[in-house]
């Protein structure tokens, strides 16, 4: 490995480790050796210059949340889940008996981007429960596949089953999952610092 020294970057960025000195070979471009977190391994990666800076800006950016929730008018049923649900659209209606190749698809193909079909764990957690269409206590597809098809749960777990694998060629209702970003809290630490003067009195 080359001797290098760390650059200093904000927080925000993940570090670049950029080489004290390197000869070009004729035709080739600068290098540098660059690890941005999480597509970095234990080895350092050398790449072209302009690719270090696409790696950077990417993992900066996949660091944002993006609260499909907000962006589809979807409210938060249950906080604890971080998801929001919604079962009725306003083009089609509530889905009716679909087959489980067919929900794959459905929550995206009419509600937009953004919408997705719940996992078994999201249903699990009741973050579809009381979303509409009057399916808490049918049976609805989740994305999570098992042998031959995929998992499905009541829309409202509370009432029972749990999550059972059926084939992806049966029928069941379709419940649709958008994903919101955790709370910003600012915690405000306050230091009090109490100073005691002694005063000595000298007697001559």
């Amino acid at each position: 490995e080359l001797p290098g020294t760390r650059v200093a970057v904000p927080s925000s960025i993940p570090q670049v480790f950029l080489p004290r000195e390197r000869k070009s070979e004729p035709g080739q471009s600068q290098v540098i050796s660059c690890c941005a977190s999480p597509r970095c391994d234990t080895r350092m990666r050398v790449l072209p210059l302009l690719a270090c800076v696409l790696v950077l800006a990417v993992a900066s950016a996949e660091s944002v949340c993006t609260d499909s929730c907000a962006a589809l008018g979807w409210a938060v049923l249950n906080p604890a889940t971080l998801l929001c649900a919604k079962s009725q659209s306003q083009t089609v209606g509530c889905s009716g008996d679909v087959s489980g190749t067919e929900a794959q698809t459905w929550c995206q193909t009419n509600f937009g981007n953004g919408a997705r079909l719940c996992t078994s764990d999201g249903l699990l957690a009741g973050a579809t429960k009381e979303s509409g269409c009057n399916y808490d206590s049918t049976l609805v597809w989740s994305s999570t596949p098992c042998p031959g098809g995929f998992l499905q749960t009541l829309g409202n777990p509370a009432l029972g089953l749990g999550a059972t694998c059926w084939a992806s060629n049966t029928v069941a209702k379709v419940r649709c999952c958008a994903d919101s970003c955790p709370a910003t809290t600012t915690s405000t630490t306050s230091t009090t610092t109490t100073t005691t003067t002694t005063t000595t009195t000298t007697t001559t």
